[in-house]
């Protein structure tokens, strides 16, 4: 492709095939729909006394619109303007919290600072991942807050990797490289030759050799190549483009599903059980008055009473009754007491309240509470406490762990592996006879084995019924550590120090009767059970004299060699 067709495709002189729209069209509608959830997206409507339209708070344009006009809360045969506009006032986006709730529970998961690492050979490169470099974040904080939110709002959307400045505005002996989501709305075109995309005021076209920017000339409505983008915003050599689908689950249509596609349907239904709830408890659970038909008594029932007019042939006319307002009938007001005989105070009384059958009412709300569980049965947000059966709760926690351990397998085996392969390629192209080309040298990265689901009750549960059950040594002391991890995430010298102590001491996870046992096979010497005794209080005697710092930077070997100096 050549920049006067992208031109043209820009500035729509040229059209894409209809297979292409239709493609990305379901690639967004795939974005639009769990978005609308994730993101809390609600209606616009309109106000009956003014007649204007009222955008909430979280109204977000007219695609979503659409999907609450056409799909969620589409319009019943019967009803009224006045109905439907009420019914889009008062929608509320209960859906959003489930979502969130198990975004956080994921991310939580994932990128606990103890499951990772990533490892680059450049001291420069390494620094570089880590700061805060990526929309205010480094790299994982990145993926962590804005790219895995993106993912699985939009599984269809991109991944870019893409220098910060142009190559005739670098300086520097390395280059910055920003990371971009870009999301399906956004795109233009994507093949496996080319990207075209909008962002930032600009036309983006990506090739396999180098990245173009467009500007945009508002008084002609076109998309053209400045002067100083003629030649490129930045030729990356790569041989690729320098880019990642975000990536879910694959539907064999030919596109990604979200991770979360699972709970969308049962959250469209929702929305509309919740909104049909809403209008059954507005319009049939107040209690209404029945009362008996009584005869005005000024017009005697008629409705009209008779008054004089001097211009009146006969000196009379009919006029509308002021006592009953022409309905011929009494209307009392509730507040006014009537004075009646005893015996209309029973069967017969005048006045009756009546409290009209609220089971409808209640089975709407049945409904929606069965949809909502279907929600949470699907996003794997079961709540687990002592009612629950054990084997039960083991079922949910496995499925919850499978969930979380495919998205973690994908975040980490394919978008931070590609993001790091294109950004080292970036950062480190070097010349060959002249001719630049794109750097390559081997990384590490450590992802994620353990998710930490389980409470530390759980944890606790598990290391006694392993030691009960004569579980070896080495197992047990793995056991211990998830149990440190989990019981104190949040405190980095007493995992470091719990971790000291399992490697360097092998009667440390040991019972007393245990230890005894080996004492009298001759199996454990005095010296061997005193160090392990003195061990925990030596390290403490440490820590004091070297401090914090020292101990969490010091690698387990260079402790080992003081401890036994001391």
């Amino acid at each position: 492709m050549q920049p006067n067709e992208v031109s043209a495709i820009l500035n729509k002189t040229v059209k894409l095939s209809r297979e292409m729209n239709e493609a990305l069209q379901r690639r967004r509608d795939v974005y639009y729909g769990i978005s609308l959830h994730t993101t809390g997206a609600c209606p616009a409507f309109r106000d009956l006394n003014s007649g204007g339209v009222i955008y909430p708070q979280g109204y977000y344009g007219a695609e979503y619109q659409r999907l609450f006009d056409k799909h969620l809360l589409s319009r019943h045969p019967r009803e009224h303007d006045a109905t439907r506009n009420w019914r889009f006032s008062q929608y509320r986006p209960l859906t959003k919290a489930p979502f969130a709730q198990i975004t956080e529970i994921v991310t939580g998961a994932i990128f606990q600072d103890s499951n990772y690492d990533l490892q680059l050979q450049d001291a420069k490169d390494e620094q570089f991942i880590w700061g805060n470099h990526f929309s205010g974040h480094d790299i994982i904080g990145y993926f962590n807050n804005i790219a895995f939110r993106n993912m699985v709002e939009d599984p269809n959307g991109l991944l870019l990797r893409i220098p910060a400045k142009a190559g005739y505005e670098q300086s520097g002996d390395k280059l910055h490289v920003d990371i971009w989501f870009i999301n399906t709305k956004d795109i233009v075109l994507h093949t496996d030759d080319d990207l075209i995309f909008l962002r930032n005021g600009y036309a983006w076209w990506v090739d396999k050799q180098t990245i173009w920017r467009f500007s945009y000339r508002a008084e002609k409505k076109e998309y053209y190549l400045a002067p100083e983008d003629a030649n490129g915003y930045y030729a990356h050599l790569l041989g690729r483009l320098p880019v990642s689908i975000a990536g879910g689950v694959w539907n064999t249509q030919g596109y990604y599903d979200s991770y979360y596609s699972k709970a969308k349907a049962a959250a469209d239904d929702f929305v509309s059980a919740y909104s049909a709830a809403q209008l059954v408890d507005k319009e049939a659970s107040h209690p209404f008055i029945v009362e008996a038909s009584t005869d005005c008594p000024d017009c005697r029932g008629m409705g009209t009473v008779q008054q004089d007019c001097d211009s009146c042939p006969n000196g009379l006319e009919l006029v509308s009754c002021g006592g009953c307002g022409g309905s011929g009938q009494i209307s009392r007001n509730p507040g006014q007491h009537i004075i009646i005989p005893q015996d209309k105070l029973k069967d017969g009384s005048p006045i009756q309240i009546i409290n009209p059958d609220v089971s409808i009412n209640a089975h709407h709300r049945n409904v929606c509470a069965q949809v909502m569980g279907l929600i949470i049965e699907a996003l794997h947000l079961q709540k687990t406490d002592e009612a629950q059966s054990g084997v039960a709760k083991a079922i949910d926690q496995e499925r919850l762990y499978k969930f979380i351990s495919n998205i973690s397998n994908h975040v980490f085996d394919k978008l931070i592996t590609d993001t790091l392969r294109d950004m080292i390629a970036y950062r480190n192209a070097g010349a060959t006879g002249g001719v630049l080309h794109p750097a390559e040298y081997p990384f590490r990265v450590v992802k994620p084995t353990q998710f930490r689901i389980k409470t530390s009750a759980d944890l606790l549960q598990e290391y006694t019924a392993g030691k009960q059950a004569g579980i070896p040594a080495f197992i047990r002391k793995r056991m211990a550590m998830d149990f440190v991890e989990k019981q104190y995430s949040g405190d980095a010298v007493m995992k470091k120090k719990a971790q000291l102590i399992t490697q360097l001491d092998s009667l440390s996870i040991l019972s007393i009767e245990e230890i005894t046992a080996l004492q009298q096979a001759g199996a454990v010497s005095d010296a061997e059970l005193q160090y392990s005794r003195k061990l925990p209080a030596t390290i403490d005697n440490l820590l004091r004299d070297k401090g914090e710092y020292w101990f969490l930077q010091t690698d387990i070997h260079t402790i080992e060699q003081v401890l036994l100096s001391v």
